[in-house]
């Protein structure tokens, strides 16, 4: 079960690696916060194409994008299938107001559990959030005022309780619910309307605390048309989070964040292709170094010896043996050549430059390559099920750098 968690995550990661600006490692760190939240794997995959629109739309980091997601739900009492419609009331509202997602996230982080009371759901939130941001309330501070204001009028002291029951300003509908924002700030902006300036400042310092007036005050000269404007908007968002998305990585700076996410692509497919083999490796070496463990120290110091001798040894007569086959060659084709040039000689001081260039290091390296690239030819055409694997792994390859050339192209195609 474990083993199966992990393939579906590590399948979706690469998927959006593949298609967004976020590589498969971002989209894997997500996954990771959203399985953390408590989410299987089938249902954090479900929702990371909400979290990275969410991301995207806001210019937020992944990892926090996942925590607002999770944690907000969570405060909102909302299930996951609802980030969607969440993402797209915050694209919307940071359009229609001044502010953005990442400072309503923080927003509504603060706001928490309390937002639940209010009529309107999340649209109510995202409309009095913005309307504060309008007003230079924003982020955490935001958050805070909203939460303060919805308690002050749901939970108000005695002495407050007791200036709205003879106002007439009612909170709860008959069946015990929070009315809508809007109705009990356009009722308390009705009963205020005949009062002096001061008779206001005491009102409101009697039903809201001192350091939340800026925000009611915001609220109450919003309230009404603005507010069902905004509001409006915010309702009507259904695809805005991918459309601002899509907005947002619309320039060369997206392009060139797909072609970083491409190239990740391309190293992951070398790595998973190569992974078995170096394993492989790796085990045989450590099976070796075990069994040489084993030995007696002299037998381990012979073997040493024997080593040290055959590197030494092992290359030179390969040398040797081509230098036998390239001096008679060298000689059949240049010999009359370097008799017309200056004579025998010559021909021999040539030789000899020839010669001790094969020999020195950078001739004996040239000869290992040739050996290794001989090998690999020969078991390519004689190993049918060599030759498979290579051909496997060449196609892994091809494909990999196709997806990005076809991001490179888009990348040239923006810059012109």
């Amino acid at each position: 079960e474990a083993d199966k968690s992990i393939a579906i995550r590590s399948a979706t990661a690469k998927e959006m690696g593949a298609t967004t600006k976020y590589t498969a490692s971002d989209a894997a760190d997500a996954l990771n916060y959203l399985a953390m939240a408590g989410y299987t794997a089938e249902q954090a995959c479900e929702a990371l194409p909400d979290v990275l629109n969410l991301a995207q739309s806001g210019g937020l980091d992944l990892a926090y994008a996942s925590d607002l997601a999770t944690d907000a739900m969570s405060a909102l009492g909302l299930q996951m299938s609802d980030l969607g419609t969440f993402s797209d009331q915050l694209a919307v509202a940071a359009q229609k107001s001044n502010t953005n997602v990442g400072q309503l996230g923080e927003a509504i982080l603060t706001v928490g559990g309390t937002a639940k009371n209010l009529a309107g759901g999340t649209v109510e939130l995202a409309t009095g959030l913005g309307i504060l941001a309008d007003n230079g309330i924003k982020g955490a501070e935001g958050g805070t005022a909203l939460r303060n204001v919805i308690l002050s009028l749901t939970a108000p002291t005695d002495q407050a309780a007791k200036r709205m029951k003879k106002l007439g300003l009612n909170v709860y509908d008959a069946q015990g619910d929070m009315r809508p924002m809007n109705d009990i700030l356009n009722d308390l902006n009705g009963v205020m309307g005949d009062m002096s300036q001061k008779q206001k400042t005491n009102l409101l310092n009697t039903l809201f605390n001192k350091t939340d007036l800026k925000a009611v005050n915001a609220l109450l000269a919003n309230s009404g048309a603005r507010f069902d404007e905004l509001s409006g908007y915010i309702e009507s968002s259904d695809g805005a989070a991918v459309q601002m998305a899509a907005t947002m990585e619309s320039g060369i700076g997206g392009a060139f964040r797909e072609l970083e996410s491409a190239v990740e692509g391309v190293a992951i497919a070398f790595g998973e292709r190569l992974a078995p083999y170096i394993k492989l490796a790796a085990e045989k070496i450590t099976e070796l170094a075990n069994r040489f463990a084993m030995l007696s120290p002299k037998t381990q110091d012979m073997i040493i010896k024997i080593a040290a001798i055959a590197a030494v040894v092992g290359p030179a007569l390969l040398v040797f043996g081509k230098l036998t086959t390239g001096v008679g060659s060298l000689m059949k084709v240049f010999g009359p050549l370097f008799k017309i040039l200056g004579g025998a000689k010559n021909a021999t001081g040539a030789l000899s430059i020839a010669f001790k260039a094969l020999t020195g290091p950078v001739g004996i390296i040239a000869a290992v390559i040739g050996v290794v690239i001989a090998v690999m030819m020969r078991l390519y055409k004689t190993n049918a099920a060599f030759r498979d694997k290579i051909n496997g792994i060449w196609a892994q390859i091809t494909t990999a750098f196709q997806k990005v050339q076809v991001v490179f192209g888009a990348v040239l195609a923006k810059m012109k």
